[in-house]
């Protein structure tokens, strides 16, 4: 392979500034769209589109919180403990 070849494969400095620009412009879209609605019902198949616009905003485990109640004995006092943590620290 000659050298003109092997550089064909590396992107110059003005592809590489308009893939950031893309991909900064594809976060940016996917993550007002998450901030700005809620989440659809488990299951349904607005639910696996939104998963996916989740992962395009690079929402990653608890950044957007549900709102859903805990639903086992452990999660709910867990909840409780933040909350009163919370309302002692807020009330100093």
């Amino acid at each position: 392979m000659d050298g003109c070849a092997l550089s064909s494969l590396v992107p110059s400095w003005d592809q590489l500034v308009n893939i950031a620009a893309t991909l900064g412009t594809i976060v940016t879209l996917a993550s007002a769209a998450v901030a700005a609605t809620p989440p659809p019902p488990p299951g349904t198949r607005l639910a696996k589109l939104y998963r996916v616009i989740e992962f395009l905003a690079i929402v990653v485990r608890r950044a957007k919180e549900t709102g859903a109640l805990p639903q086992s004995r452990a999660e709910r006092a867990v909840a409780d403990a933040v909350a009163l943590a919370t309302e002692s620290r807020n009330s100093r």
